[in-house]
């Protein structure tokens, strides 16, 4: 339950803290196997991205507030930096936006050129790396800038629970003396036809 409603968040984030929260160690294990399934189409994939940043939001906040983590000075402050940075990103935008409405636009400008060339630097290392379009290094950009204001939206949604990149509904059998009934593989208890927003 989150804020009095069943949500669902990231496993691998839950398991963590539910370890963490019981006085165990985790350590990071670089060569492991997963299977992870990545989204077809652009809609999928912001689904995908908005689905995360309500588990982002969810995990954080209930970290910080149950107040388990302070015990851990270096996972405390990991956390705290994660949540005023991303929250310090919208705040600078947004004070961005106001000085430019107002007239003084050297600074808004001045640090859009910044951030701007920071991250076509970047994208252009990666560009390069793969042997891309050129193409891909504006379109990079123009992702980060939209998924950076996304986790805004996860943080005003992070009560609302939808999969978002699963579409298809949980077709079960009638009710027999076998153990188990039938289930759609990647479905999930209680899990519903998956409205996208």
């Amino acid at each position: 339950m989150f804020l009095g409603r069943r949500c669902v968040v990231g496993d691998d984030t839950r398991l963590t803290e539910l370890t963490l929260r019981a006085g165990y160690r985790t350590v990071f294990q670089g060569n492991a196997t997963v299977w992870s399934r990545y989204p077809g189409t652009g809609r999928e994939f912001l689904g995908q991205r908005l689905r995360i940043a309500r588990n982002f939001w969810r995990v954080r906040l209930t970290t910080l507030v149950t107040g388990w983590v302070w015990r851990h000075p270096y996972l405390a402050f990991g956390t705290l930096a994660d949540v005023i940075g991303r929250s310090g990103f919208w705040l600078c935008e947004t004070y961005l936006v106001v000085l430019a409405v107002d007239g003084h636009v050297l600074m808004p400008a001045v640090a859009a050129g910044w951030y701007f060339q920071r991250r076509a630097r970047s994208a252009r290392e990666f560009v390069r790396r793969r042997a891309l379009p050129r193409w891909h290094v504006p379109a990079q950009v123009a992702i980060d800038l939209v998924l950076r204001n996304l986790d805004l939206v996860g943080l005003l949604t992070m009560r609302r629970q939808t999969w978002l990149t699963r579409r298809a509904p949980i077709r079960t059998t009638a009710p027999t003396s076998e153990p188990s009934a039938s289930r759609e593989v990647g479905s999930r208890p209680g899990e519903g036809p998956n409205p996208v927003p």
